[in-house]
């Protein structure tokens, strides 16, 4: 095993780093880890191609469910009201200091060039 002389922090976390004969371990990101030939490599890249595509496709399905859904409702509900009341209860459910924003928002909404 060759000595830790230093190590990496990345979005995964931080890894040792060793030094030895060129060789850095644990410390493989995506582009050193994707096939080195190029018919494996496409074989990979065209499977993602096609997943990611059909998770597109399932995605544009569920906005035309939602947009149905809103105009199926529109006729007995303010749906833009009710839609800015979502977001907001969205909103309130991200934040930590609850009595914080609940004091922003009052004192923003006394704000008349907000």
């Amino acid at each position: 095993m060759f000595p830790i002389l230093s190590s990496r922090t990345t979005n995964q976390g931080c890894f040792p780093v060793y030094y030895g004969l060129e060789v850095l371990a644990m410390t493989m990101d995506g582009a050193e880890r994707q096939p080195d030939e190029i018919g494996e490599l496409t074989k990979v890249v065209n499977e993602f191609i096609d997943r990611f595509k059909s998770v597109e496709q399932e995605i544009d399905l569920l906005k035309e469910d939602q947009k149905s859904l809103v105009e199926e409702f529109s006729d007995r509900l303010d749906m833009k009201t009710l839609q800015a009341a979502m977001r907001i209860v969205k909103i309130k459910k991200k934040v930590g200091f609850k009595d914080t924003f609940d004091t922003f928002v009052e004192i923003l909404e006394g704000k008349e060039n907000l």
